[in-house]
């Protein structure tokens, strides 16, 4: 087929995905209701033993700090996770390098050989009359000249498949990864907020009778728990960017994919 300039082959990065807020992110990977029992439970025997200490004891400082490092191993885990194959991808649409690159020179070196482009060999006198005259050979040598060039860039896009199929392999690991990884945040978040709720409950049973653990507990514990949970689903918001981003670079690997297998076979 002709390739026109009407057809000119364009790159462009696909929208990016929505973004997700902190406050939206809870809930989007399901916790069994076994584990949440469990979970349930322990966070009852926490509350209910820090609540027993002397807010002024060495004990009730340590439950306190344990409350300030909830979590925080989860956090790490899918910080160092979210973003480990998205730059690779991006570089393989690149327009200066890359498949990307790689697709634009082909369809150069296809263009300069259309016969159309050639318009002193095609002209009104008609193919036949000009069969044995310079310009055919002149348009056959560029042809020949063009053909090694031809296959290094098709064995270049043959190379650069490969590398997105690895990518994607790799990507499918990556989710698999991430996921569990959100299922792990998602059971703090679960821990977090049951532990906000039975603290704050304890210290307006303990207002009445005992004020000064009562303010205790609430400008210590719940203040931290609290903090804890909003980092939690900050982080659970930017891992779910990631997981989100991550589909999106597979299925435009995809994409280029099927233009490679195009641009190829139809070459």
């Amino acid at each position: 087929p002709t390739l026109g300039a009407e057809t000119d082959l364009v790159l462009s990065a696909p929208d990016p995905v929505p973004p997700v807020a902190a406050d939206k992110a809870a809930g989007l990977v399901p916790i069994e209701s076994g584990t949440k029992s469990k979970l349930d439970e322990k966070v009852s025997a926490f509350v209910a033993d820090l609540v027993a200490q002397d807010v002024n004891s060495p004990e009730f400082g340590k439950r306190v700090d344990a409350i300030t490092n909830m979590g925080r191993k989860e956090i790490a885990d899918a910080a160092g996770q979210s973003n480990r194959f998205l730059d690779r991808p991006v570089k393989a649409i690149s327009t200066e390098t890359g498949i990307g690159a790689d697709l634009i020179e082909l369809r150069r070196t296809v263009e300069k050989l259309d016969p159309a482009a050639n318009g002193k060999f095609f002209n009104k006198r008609g193919f036949l009359s000009r069969l044995l005259g310079s310009s055919v050979s002149n348009y056959f040598d560029q042809y020949k000249s063009a053909q090694s060039h031809i296959s290094g860039i098709l064995g270049a896009l043959a190379s650069g498949k490969d590398e997105l199929l690895k990518d994607n392999a790799a990507i499918a690991v990556e989710r698999q990864n991430l996921w569990a990884a959100m299922g792990r945040l998602e059971q703090m978040i679960h821990v977090s907020k049951a532990m906000d709720g039975q603290l704050e409950e304890k210290a307006g049973i303990l207002e009445s009778t005992d004020p000064a653990k009562s303010k205790a507990i609430k400008e210590t514990a719940l203040f931290y728990v609290r903090q804890r949970t909003q980092d939690l689903l900050t982080q659970m918001a930017v891992t779910v960017q990631g997981y989100l981003a991550l589909d999106l670079v597979k299925k435009n690997n995809v994409e280029l994919i099927k233009g490679v297998d195009r641009a190829s076979t139809t070459t």
